[in-house]
């Protein structure tokens, strides 16, 4: 007997039998270096020029061959700027009113109605609701 079976091996599998060929892989990092501005979706369209349909990768996994030899740069996320509260902070009754519209909905008689709101800001009390068939500022 021997210890060779006692070692720690590696667990992961040799071979994966979804990998994608090697030759499409150097065909769309070919693509890539030839064409730098272009995205995934089409380096794959341009890949049919080549392949058969059936062996094309899908556009995420373009991606992800993209990304893993370091052909693809992260983009910028864009950060959303937090809003102050409150805007205006009114500290008595009718120092503030607010007028909104409140959305549209359909009446029973299939025209769509834009209701109007007049609130006070400090006790968010409705002064005024009206109707109106058209939203105007």
């Amino acid at each position: 007997m021997s210890f060779e079976g006692l070692k720690v091996r590696s667990r992961t599998p040799s071979k994966n039998p979804n990998e994608t060929d090697e030759k499409i892989v150097n065909a769309i990092l070919k693509l890539k270096e030839k064409y730098k501005r272009w995205g995934t979706k089409k380096i794959r369209i341009l890949l049919l020029n080549d392949f058969e349909s059936e062996l094309i990768p899908s556009v995420t996994t373009v991606h992800n061959i993209l990304k893993k030899n370091g052909m693809v740069c992260p983009q910028k996320r864009l950060r959303r700027v937090k809003p102050i509260y409150p805007i205006f902070d009114p500290k008595h009754p009718n120092e503030v009113w607010s007028a909104d519209y409140k959305g549209k909905f359909r009446m029973g008689n299939k025209i769509y109605c834009h209701p109007l709101t007049i609130a006070d800001s400090n006790s968010r009390f409705f002064i005024h609701c009206q109707r109106t068939l058209q939203r105007r500022l």
